[in-house]
């Protein structure tokens, strides 16, 4: 299954200003962010060769994790933006736990210019809680 979730800008007022609401009524492609659930990756895994990057720590990496992935902790994605750089026109798959980090990693790649990135929602825990292999 696929969603696509609007970026929308937000507003911060001042106790002086009224708060501002910024609304569309369709959002731009370029704002779209995709997102797939474990299922609908665990198919997509099994065609082939797929760009992985999980954004967990190393120790949480190490304890398990999807097969093919590499690693690139959040915390260690703006620096490792230029070995990233040969894909930036190609689908990049982002998982961490359970959604929440890679959905951060999405929107940094995004303000990039990349294009392609797909959150897996459920992550890590999800592809475990599935029985689908994990690698240590």
């Amino acid at each position: 299954m696929l969603y696509l979730i609007p970026l929308f800008a937000m507003a911060c007022a001042s106790p002086e200003e009224p708060a501002v609401t910024l609304a569309t009524t369709q959002p731009e492609e370029s704002t779209m962010l995709s997102t797939i659930d474990v299922e609908e990756f665990k198919s997509r895994w099994d065609q082939g060769e797929l760009l992985i990057i999980d954004v967990r720590t190393p120790s949480e990496f190490q304890s398990g994790h999807v097969p093919r992935a590499r690693s690139i902790p959040l915390n260690q994605l703006t620096d490792e933006l230029p070995s990233l750089i040969q894909h930036k026109e190609k689908e990049i798959y982002l998982i961490c736990a359970v959604g929440g980090r890679s959905g951060k990693a999405q929107q940094i790649l995004q303000k990039e210019g990349f294009t392609k990135t797909i959150n897996i929602d459920g992550g890590t825990n999800g592809w475990r809680s599935k029985g689908y292999p994990l690698e240590k």
